[in-house]
């Protein structure tokens, strides 16, 4: 492990509105969480956004996604653009998050990107 490595009790593998979600909860609650997105994906795509409480439907997934990062920010959550090439298991118990330009130690993750 290099020394550029950040410390979290949590961190969201994932920036949709799933994510980002679990992140403002994690965050709000006391918890140092850091969320891990590639970008893109399909709430990015959407023209106009349904279904989602608060939001008017006139609001595009890009404009939802952004407005979700910089809430969740603002409660202290490191955010990462960044793509995960590799999660583990380490000695101590805790999991080792890497991504091309990032690598964090933390208690938990949640993989949002993986859940199907």
């Amino acid at each position: 492990m290099s020394e550029d490595v950040q410390e979290y009790e949590v961190t969201v593998v994932g920036g949709g509105p799933a994510g980002l979600t679990a992140a403002l909860y994690t965050t709000r609650l006391g918890h140092d969480t850091a969320v891990i997105n590639r970008g893109g994906g399909r709430a990015a795509m959407m023209l106009d956004t349904h279904n989602v409480i608060g939001v008017t439907e006139e609001i595009s997934g890009n404009e939802l996604l952004q407005t979700a990062v910089e809430q969740v920010e603002s409660y202290g959550a490191d955010y990462h653009r960044d793509y995960v090439t590799d999660i583990e298991r380490t000695e101590d118990g805790r999991f080792r998050v890497a991504a091309n330009g990032v690598e964090v130690l933390t208690e938990s993750v949640l993989d949002i990107a993986k859940a199907k």
